[in-house]
């Protein structure tokens, strides 16, 4: 210090008192710096804090709050959009005209809106758990539960390049974005239908995944009718414009021939894999698995290490054996089946050797017949009992399986592995009727110990009130139940939307 000078003073922190008045504590804070420079200091561009840490901020004292008064509104609008949008009172239309009208307000807003679209509409969990509930009623007329999702849905629809007209379309209305800086698929949700009458759009088609396809997160590709022999080729091509995404889907109906030319062991001709470094989902569960067989294995051993979350049917299971899925595919964590034969529905012995960290399980879209046991199915699953958090039973197990264990419920506890405790296992849905079966009073009490929330689906009787108290009885940790209830609209035996009903312990 020389010549006696005074030290500086620090900026930070600001010396104020909880108890001056408001005009006070802007002065204070004005004399150190301008509020301009405050809210650019604790803004977005230099430090990057998430909306949470912003609201922690101005929630720490009223000075803080004063200070940054003007960002509060831009700040915290991503914590609020989602439940604006969940509860608003307004029909699917009006909303998505409110919402495409929000993102004309500010730039902050804009990424805020598409933000949230994207990453509901692309999360390979929330793709997992949109999917799980559109499969789980037996109705056509089953409507996604949540208004948010609702819109998505409604949103992504206008992403489907189905035709030469839905190409063309876009097309012309984005040709003047020369240097591509908009993104066109406002969810980054893109479906794409391939069929011999669209081969001749390949070239326009291929000019809009060049210029937009870095935009798109999740990606269903549809292949139908009998394309030609290099069509494996073409949907390589395909897949090295879209480098980013998280969600694959491939489905429908392929070509009798097209994969033909295969070497001796089965394989079709080696195929040249993009780099895909993002994809965790891949859904699988609309091939014909047996025909589709050779390039799944393709497909598996480039990208198997990880996946994170696999839609199949069965038959995608079955098809390899279990050593090979136990290295191909190491870090699966969500699985969900669909069972979609009567002849063999299931065969459990490949889930007994699975060594996946399974934490999500669901079973959905099978039938019952004698083959189908409850004991062998909870069996099956307890190579699971270490990580698996939350399964989901989607059928009704059959009624002669159901009448053994009511007579003999002691046969339960001779049957090795059956009653293994899932001391991890904190949610379960199933359908509704199920609470009335033995199999669910006398297994899901002693294996599920730790069961929290209880999701039950269909249609609720007055009958079904008295078991589902006695249910909080004999679950301790039990918190919630959630039942997702249809009500008949009319004599027609219409549905009406899906009521959500929550009962607490």
């Amino acid at each position: 210090m020389e010549n006696g000078a005074k030290p500086e003073e620090p900026l930070l922190p600001i010396p104020m008192e909880v108890s001056l008045p408001p005009e006070r504590i802007e002065e204070q804070a004005k004399a150190i710096f301008p509020l301009e420079v405050w809210e650019h200091i604790f803004g977005f561009v230099d430090l990057e804090l998430t909306p949470t840490d912003f609201m922690a901020l101005v929630n720490t004292s009223p000075e803080w709050r004063l200070v940054l008064k003007r960002s509060v509104t831009s700040a915290l609008l991503p914590l609020v959009l989602p439940l604006v949008l969940e509860y608003l009172d307004a029909s699917e239309k009006p909303l998505l005209k409110n919402v495409l009208s929000w993102r004309r307000i500010n730039k902050n807003v804009k990424n805020s809106v598409d933000q949230i679209l994207s990453s509901i509409s692309t999360s390979p969990r929330k793709y997992y758990e949109r999917k799980s509930e559109r499969n789980v009623s037996r109705w056509n007329s089953f409507k996604t539960i949540s208004k948010l999702q609702s819109l998505i849905h409604i949103v992504d629809k206008r992403n489907h390049i189905w035709s030469s007209g839905n190409l063309h379309s876009l097309l012309r209305h984005f040709g003047n974005d020369d240097e591509a800086k908009c993104n066109p698929f406002l969810t980054r949700t893109v479906e794409l239908k391939i069929n011999p009458y669209m081969v001749n759009d390949e070239q326009r088609l291929h000019s809009l995944l060049v210029r937009y396809g870095h935009n798109i997160s999740a990606l269903t590709i549809k292949m139908e009718g009998t394309l030609p022999l290099d069509t494996v080729h073409r949907l390589m091509s395909l897949l090295r414009r879209v480098p980013n995404i998280k969600v694959l889907k491939l489905g429908d109906y392929f070509g009798v021939d097209w994969y033909e030319g295969g070497g001796d062991d089965g394989r079709i001709t080696p195929v040249n894999f993009p780099n895909l470094n993002d994809l965790q989902c891949l859904d699988w569960s609309f091939t014909d698995e047996e025909r589709f067989f050779r390039l799944g294995l393709q497909f598996v051993e480039q990208y198997g290490q990880q996946l994170h979350t696999l839609i199949c049917g069965v038959n995608f299971l079955q098809t390899f054996d279990v050593t090979t899925l136990n290295s191909l595919l190491p870090n699966v964590r969500c699985l969900r089946v669909g069972l979609v034969r009567c002849q063999d529905l299931y065969h459990l012995d490949t889930f007994t050797h699975l060594d996946w960290p399974l934490e999500e399980l669901q079973l959905s879209s099978f039938h019952t017949s004698v083959k189908n046991s409850v004991v062998d199915f909870f069996c099956s699953i307890s190579k699971f009992a270490p990580t698996l958090a939350y399964l989901q039973i989607f059928s009704e197990f059959p009624i002669h399986e159901d009448f053994k264990i009511q007579c003999n419920p002691e046969f339960l506890l001779s049957v090795n592995g059956l009653m293994m405790i899932h001391h991890s296992v904190k949610k379960l849905s199933t359908l509704l009727t199920n609470i009335h079966s033995a199999w669910f009073k006398h297994v899901v009490p002693t294996k599920f110990p730790n069961l929290e929330e209880l999701n039950l689906y269909n249609s609720l009787q007055q009958d079904d009130l008295e078991d589902l108290k006695i249910i909080f009885s004999t679950l301790p940790n039990l918190k919630r139940i959630v039942i997702f209830h249809y009500r008949r609209k009319n004599s027609n035996e219409q549905l009406d939307e899906p009521r959500k009903l929550i009962l607490k312990r």
